[in-house]
């Protein structure tokens, strides 16, 4: 017998592969580090969307943390600890999906919000409610019937989802997060050109870059070709943003269909923590350029300088930018309202 048995015949450690360990402990021992390094500088400014990526790097750190120490110090061969891995898993991986979401559902909002308030904005209704009732429903089931098993072929936990559930979890992802995507890219087509017409009738990949580096005239007065670029290459690394955390997800869910839902806990922990940092780190890559784009090179270092860079006409473009880099406030969103 492999495992290390107490009085009872109760398993104290873990049948797992000495190499799954190995794997497992690198990576998380690794991402902590640069995650803590990078929340420093996301805790300098909080605004409405750096609340929300502070929240992710909290999200993200704890559930590294606490399925390192469930795994290595408890171990996963009782019962209950197999079934508490699940139960982590799903709390951690769950809520950081959440927090993505409504990370999409502001950026969407603002880039309209110099004629909307978010009492007044029925897409910013219809976008939560997107999130609260159909996300919601999905990881509502999820704790209901989760796998949670001790093989007893090799007596290892084999944990995950059945097929019910990450069938609708995959679909409703990758519907979300297309659907957010092209809502943001619609509702700031106007802008930067009148390329969303000619695209949708082109192949997606051949048209939408040159289009949305289109340098044609300014729709308004108070928008300069620079701003126009600016949002316009927002809108380029949104569209890559979404194709980098897809591409985590189905990565994670693919490789739970082919076990069809009954994976190794050391496994589960490592594809559920690739696909949250990869999110993490993909978001935290579009916001911080977004910032940098619209900070100049030789402002002062100090958080008054990137405040007062920011005066131009309150449209809803610049709006965007305040909102990223870190000068966004409600009294900025007042005054634009209150402008138009």
């Amino acid at each position: 017998m492999a495992t290390r048995r107490a009085e009872g015949g109760k398993h104290l450690a873990d049948n797992a592969s000495p190499a799954g360990k190995v794997v497992y402990c690198s990576v998380t021992m690794i991402v902590t580090r640069a995650m803590k390094i990078t929340l420093k500088k996301v805790k300098e400014d909080l605004n409405v969307i750096r609340v929300i990526v502070f929240l992710l790097y909290i999200d993200g750190i704890l559930f590294l943390m606490s399925s390192a120490i469930l795994y290595f110090v408890w171990g996963l061969a009782l019962k209950g600890r197999c079934e508490a891995a699940i139960q982590l898993c799903l709390v951690f991986y769950l809520s950081g999906k959440v927090l993505m979401y409504l990370f999409l559902v502001e950026r969407s909002h603002v880039v309209r919000r110099s004629g909307f308030r978010r009492q007044s904005d029925v897409w910013y209704y219809f976008n939560m409610a997107q999130v609260l009732l159909g996300f919601g429903t999905i990881a509502i089931l999820s704790f209901f019937r989760p796998v949670a098993q001790i093989d007893p072929w090799d007596e290892v936990c084999k944990i995950g989802l059945p097929f019910r559930i990450t069938l609708p979890l995959l679909i409703f992802d990758i519907w979300i997060n297309v659907f957010l995507t092209v809502q943001f890219i619609f509702f700031a087509r106007r802008f930067m050109s009148n390329w969303v017409p000619r695209t949708l009738r082109d192949a997606w990949g051949k048209a939408i870059h040159p289009r949305l580096r289109n340098d044609g005239p300014a729709p308004l007065e108070d928008n300069p070709a620079d701003q126009r670029g600016i949002l316009a290459d927002m809108a380029w690394r949104t569209c890559k943003a979404m194709f980098i955390v897809l591409s985590t997800t189905i990565a994670n869910l693919s490789v739970l269909f082919a076990l069809r839902g009954h994976e190794q806990g050391w496994l589960c922990f490592l594809m559920c923590s690739v696909d949250v940092v990869g999110a993490i780190v993909t978001i935290h890559w579009l916001t911080n350029e977004e910032g940098q784009r619209n900070e100049p090179s030789n402002a002062p270092n100090n958080r008054d300088s990137v405040v007062t860079t920011y005066t131009h006409p309150a449209t809803p473009e610049n709006e965007l930018h305040r909102f990223h880099s870190g000068a966004y406030s409600q009294t900025s969103s007042r005054h634009a309202y209150e402008q138009k």
